[in-house]
């Protein structure tokens, strides 16, 4: 086991030793009390949702009070009990309703409701569930309701027994919520000395979008306890929040003292196991790494061994080597790259010379072989025939002998070229040798690119192309030359096209024993351009050869700007 792994195993230990025995005590100690703390809130939610129950049962109790003793002509004296219920209880609105569920008399409408005493004089209500309930069961009171201006509104009804038959209900209602008021409903008193500095008491009316606070305060504590209760008559919660921050306070002072001890204990075992590890493991450590950097080939990794004087000559030692090592990586990529070209250049030659020249070397040996015992016409046809396949031998030839320029004058760097005036005498010279197609140039006065010299070789390879191999009953030729920020050079044919085999082999880079191009034309189109540093294209959406050509401008000297 290393050192480094021992030492760390031991602190952690008595680390973890330490710290369990502080965290657990300090945490034993906090869920005790906080769960004391709990309890009591708990116990302060049920009591004050009792107390709202007893308020609302005391106001139920005054209407069934009055509701038991009506006026002896409830027709006429309507009005002036109603106001009496209104004038003696807690209640904001008060109406009688006939046991047949018709409203007869209504006092004391809010002044917030668009209804008017007429509007609801007159309404039925018997389908209402307090009015059925009441005349039912003598009493009942209402779930609370939420207006559409944000107002809670609680109704509750009696029945009037009169001469010994029901002569309706009496319901009244109380705005326990009002938005626009700052004040308390009466019926929410009890919970007023429950609110002091570090306890809030609330009512909450929930509703579809939420909940509203119907009276407390709505502040809340940072660090709090809360506790919730259900008022059994109206539904609403009494929610009861402690502030617990003296507490915390407490417990954060007594786990401040005890982490400070067992800091200074890790500290002080630490503080000598950083020394040994500055001075020695550390550094051990960074230069296996960079052996570790090495191995995994990234030469350009640096140490910076400072401890000592020895071990900043080990690391000045390690990044020399290192050096060396990018120096003969470089010069290994380079040689790779040089020899993947040379094989691919070798496999286009030898593709040539076994492929190509062995198949017309056999045409003409096969005609050679006719013309002692050929007529005339035969030996006309045949002496064609040679001539056609030994030129076709012979450009063969220029073109391997043109690549080799190319990739000699590649390691010279590019050259600038005006492309227009070689360009121009190109097509010139295929247009001359085949007068029956139509040629259409676009050439502007000057396009100099960045080259290497002989890119003009790859250029011809394409015009060649769109020339000789144009088999339709009107060949045209398009050539054109646009200059933006590299230089365009298009050249396109209405003939059968480049076929997707030869294109394939160029965008593969190579050559099988089972895909090849015909002739070494393209290759040489594509080495004179990427070794240009531009980019060669083939268009398949056009109807016949499509070729693009991007090349490279020369940077612009100041003096050009």
């Amino acid at each position: 086991m290393r050192l480094l792994t021992r030492y760390l195993l031991v602190l952690v230990g008595v680390s973890l030793i330490l710290g369990v025995t502080v965290v657990g005590g300090t945490e034993l100690f906090q869920q005790q009390t906080e769960s004391r703390e709990q309890r009591d809130v708990d116990e302060t939610a049920e009591l004050a949702a009792d107390q709202i129950d007893e308020s609302l049962n005391r106001e139920l109790d005054r209407l069934v009070s009055r509701s038991s003793v009506p006026p002896a002509n409830l027709t006429a004296d309507s009005g002036p009990y109603l106001q009496s219920v209104i004038d003696d209880t807690a209640f904001d609105t008060a109406l009688f309703i006939d046991a047949n569920g018709t409203i007869r008399d209504i006092r004391g409408i809010s002044q917030q409701s668009e209804l008017s005493r007429g509007d609801i004089v007159g309404t039925d209500e018997s389908d209402e569930p307090y009015f059925q309930t009441s005349l039912a069961e003598g009493s009942h009171i209402a779930d609370p309701e939420v207006e559409s201006d944000g107002r809670v509104t609680l109704v509750m009804a009696a029945r009037v027994v009169q001469n010994g038959t029901q002569a309706g209900v009496l319901a009244a209602a109380i705005t326990v919520y009002d938005p626009a008021v700052e004040t308390e409903a009466q019926l929410f008193s009890a919970l007023a000395p429950l609110n002091t500095t570090d306890q809030s008491a609330r009512v909450i009316q929930p509703t579809e979008s939420g909940e509203v606070v119907m009276a407390g305060p709505t502040t809340e504590f940072q660090r709090s306890l809360t506790s919730r209760a259900r008022s059994e008559e109206s539904g609403w919660i009494v929610e009861i929040e402690r502030d617990r921050s003296d507490l915390l306070d407490r417990l954060t002072l007594l786990q401040t003292i005890q982490f400070g001890s067992l800091f200074v204990v890790i500290v002080s075992v630490l503080g000598l196991g950083v020394y040994e590890y500055r001075t020695n493991l550390r550094q051990t450590r960074r230069l296996l790494d960079g052996f570790g950097e090495l191995t995994d080939g990234n030469f350009e990794h640096t140490l910076e061994l400072t401890a000592a004087t020895e071990w900043r000559q080990i690391g000045d030692g390690f990044n020399e080597m290192a050096d060396s090592l990018a120096e003969r990586e470089r010069q290994l990529r380079e040689r790779e790259r040089e020899i993947r070209e040379r094989e691919r250049r070798l496999s286009v030659l030898n593709r040539v010379l076994r492929h190509n020249l062995q198949n017309d070397m056999n045409v003409i040996q096969g005609y050679a072989e006719i013309l002692p015992e050929a007529d005339p016409q035969q030996i006309e046809r045949a002496s064609a025939k040679i001539i056609e396949k030994s030129q076709g031998l012979v450009d063969h030839g220029k073109k391997a002998r043109r690549l080799e320029t190319i990739m000699d004058n590649a390691a010279e760097g590019p050259n600038e070229i005006d492309l227009v005036p070689r360009v121009r005498d190109i097509v010139a010279e295929y247009q001359a040798e085949y007068p029956e197609h139509t040629v259409h140039t676009s050439f502007p006065d000057r396009a100099v690119v960045s080259a290497v010299s002989g890119v003009e070789f790859g250029i011809e390879s394409l015009v060649e192309n769109a020339f000789e191999h144009n088999t339709s009953d009107s060949p045209a030729v398009w050539v054109s030359i646009a200059v933006d920020d590299r230089v365009l050079v298009e050249i396109r044919d209405n003939g059968p096209g480049i076929p997707p085999h030869e294109r394939d082999v160029l965008e593969e880079s190579e050559e099988t024993s089972l895909e090849h191009g015909s002739g070494i034309g393209l290759w040489l189109a594509y080495w004179a351009v990427t070794k240009s540093d531009g980019e060669l294209r083939f268009d398949g959406d056009w109807d016949g050869g499509f070729v693009r050509v991007w090349l490279p401008r020369p940077e612009r000297r100041d003096d050009e700007v």
